[in-house]
C-alpha cells in the first residue's frame, strides 16, 4: 500500500484519475473563513449525472468523517464539492509486487505476529537458560563446600587421637575433646545465615500487572485511531502522541491485542 492524499475545491470537480485501486479513508474540512454553511462531498462515476453524496462536514459540528471508499481505475470517479470550504481527501493506493514495497507492520497485523512479541518471547527463553545455569552451578558450589567441610572435620578427627603412656590412657579417654563436634558448626553456619525476603504484596501486585489501560487512555485510543486510519504516515507515531501517556509500541500491541480480541 502507498498514502494517497488530494484536496478537492468547492464548484472544481476533480476526475480521479488513478492507475492502481484506491481507497478513500478520511474526509477533513479546511478552514479559512468562518462560515455556517456545511460542505457536501459526492461522486458520479462511469461519465453519469448522477452525483451521489458521500458526507456532510460542518464546520464546529462534524469537521472530518472516516470514509471506506474504494476505487478501481475502470470506475472513471469524478468527486464534486459544494459549500464554502476545501476539503482533504486520505486514503492508500494498492501496489503491484513489482513495486518492491513491503509494509512490515500490515504483514505482521495479517499473521497475527508483533516483532515486538517474538523480541520478548526470545528474551524470555534466554533469561530462563541463564537461570537454570546459574542454578546449577550455584547447587555445584554447594555441594564442593560440602565435600570441602567434611575433610576438614576427618582431618580434626584424625588430629586429636594422641598415644599417651599405659597408666595415662584412662585419664585421657574421660577428657572432653578441645574442638567442637561438626553438628555444632553446621548448626552454627545454618544459624547466621541470612533469610530470603518476603515479597511485599506492592512488588506481587506490580509483577502481577502490566501496566493496564485506563478509561480515559482507552478512549483517547479509539479516537485517534478514527482520527489517523490505517495508511497514515506515522500513524503510531501520531496515535502515541494524542494519547500522551503512551508509546508507539505500546499502541501497536493494543491494537493487535483488541483485534485478536474481537
Amino acid at each position: 500500500m502507498a498514502f494517497w492524499g488530494m484536496e478537492i475545491k468547492p464548484k472544481t470537480p476533480l476526475p480521479l484519475n488513478i492507475e492502481r485501486r484506491l481507497v478513500i479513508k478520511q474526509a477533513a474540512l479546511v478552514i479559512t473563513k468562518p462560515s455556517p454553511e456545511p460542505c457536501v462531498l459526492s461522486v458520479s462515476v462511469e461519465g453519469g449525472d448522477q452525483q451521489y453524496v458521500v458526507c456532510r462536514l460542518h464546520e464546529g459540528r462534524l469537521e472530518h468523517c472516516t470514509l471506506e471508499l474504494p476505487f478501481s481505475p475502470s470506475d472513471n470517479a469524478v468527486l464534486h464539492l459544494k459549500g464554502p470550504h476545501s476539503i482533504h481527501l486520505t486514503g492508500f493506493l494498492d501496489l503491484d509486487e513489482d513495486d518492491d514495497v513491503y509494509d512490515k507492520e500490515d504483514a505482521a497485523a495479517l499473521n497475527g505476529l508483533d516483532d515486538d512479541d517474538e523480541d520478548e518471547d526470545d528474551d524470555d527463553d534466554f533469561d530462563d537458560e541463564d537461570e537454570d545455569d546459574g542454578d546449577e552451578e550455584d547447587g555445584e558450589e554447594e555441594d564442593e563446600e560440602e565435600d570441602e567441610e567434611e575433610d576438614e572435620e576427618e582431618d580434626e578427627d584424625e588430629e586429636e587421637v594422641v598415644v599417651m603412656p599405659p597408666s595415662k590412657k584412662a585419664k585421657t579417654a574421660a577428657a572432653p575433646p578441645a574442638v567442637a563436634p561438626p553438628a555444632k558448626k553446621k548448626q552454627a553456619a545454618a544459624t547466621s545465615a541470612p533469610k530470603p525476603a518476603t515479597p511485599t504484596p506492592a512488588a506481587t501486585a506490580t509483577a502481577a500487572s502490566p501496566n493496564p489501560w485506563s478509561k480515559d487512555e482507552d478512549s483517547k485510543f479509539k479516537k485517534a485511531l478514527a482520527a489517523h486510519p490505517d495508511g497514515t504516515e506515522k500513524r503510531w507515531e501520531k496515535i502515541a502522541a494524542a494519547i500522551g501517556t503512551r508509546n508507539k509500541e505500546q499502541c501497536k500491541k493494543k491494537f493487535q491485542n483488541d483485534k485478536k480480541a474481537k
